[in-house]
C-alpha cells in the first residue's frame, strides 16, 4: 500500500508532524505550497484566517506528486479560525479521493473546530478512517507530539490494510 503525506504548514508544526508520519509509515511528502506566500507578521494570521473563514482557494504552486498513484492520504492543515487552511481548500477541489482511505491530522492553538466536517465534505468518494489533533507541537512537548503521531500513523496504515 502506497502512502502520501500531504500538508499545509506556515508555522512549521503541521510540518514537523507530516515529516514524522512519513517517517513513521515509509511515506511521500507532499507540501501544498500557495503561488503568492503568506506575508509576514501578524498580517499572515489575518489573511489567513479569513481566507479559512470564507473557503478561499488560493493558487498553488505545481504538486510534485500526483495523489491519484497513491491508496492512503494522510492529509494535515493547521487550524485557523477554527477551519482548515484555504490551500486545503484549492487541494481538494482539484483532486480525487474516490477510493482513497484519507487520515486526517491537525495542529491546532485551541481545537480543530469546523476544520474535520469541513474537510470531510470536501473529500467526496474519500473514505476518512481516521483523525488526531495536535496542540501546536513545536510549542507543548515535541517528543510526545511526534510519537503520538507516529503511533497513530501505524493504526492508520493497518486500518487501511485491514479494509477499515
Amino acid at each position: 500500500m502506497k502512502s502520501l503525506v500531504i500538508y499545509f504548514s506556515l508555522t512549521g508544526n503541521t510540518q514537523y508532524i507530516a515529516e514524522s508520519i512519513a517517517e513513521a509509515v515509509d511515506a511521500d511528502l507532499l507540501e501544498l505550497q500557495p503561488a503568492k506566500p503568506y506575508p509576514a507578521g501578524f498580517l499572515r494570521y489575518l489573511i489567513g484566517g479569513m481566507q479559512a473563514m470564507f473557503k478561499a482557494k488560493p493558487a498553488l504552486k505545481p504538486l510534485d506528486k500526483n495523489p491519484a498513484d497513491y491508496d492512503l492520504w494522510f492529509i494535515g492543515t493547521p487550524v485557523w479560525a477554527g477551519h482548515h487552511a484555504a490551500p486545503l481548500n484549492t487541494f481538494l477541489n482539484r483532486v480525487s479521493a474516490n477510493g482513497k482511505r484519507v487520515a486526517l491530522f491537525a495542529c491546532a492553538a485551541d481545537s480543530a473546530g469546523k476544520a474535520w466536517p469541513a474537510m470531510k465534505a470536501q473529500l467526496k468518494g474519500g473514505h476518512v478512517i481516521g483523525e488526531l489533533e495536535l496542540r501546536e507541537p513545536l510549542a507543548h512537548d515535541r517528543e510526545t507530539s511526534r510519537q503520538r503521531a507516529c503511533a497513530w500513523a501505524l493504526q492508520m496504515v493497518e486500518s487501511a490494510q485491514t479494509g477499515g
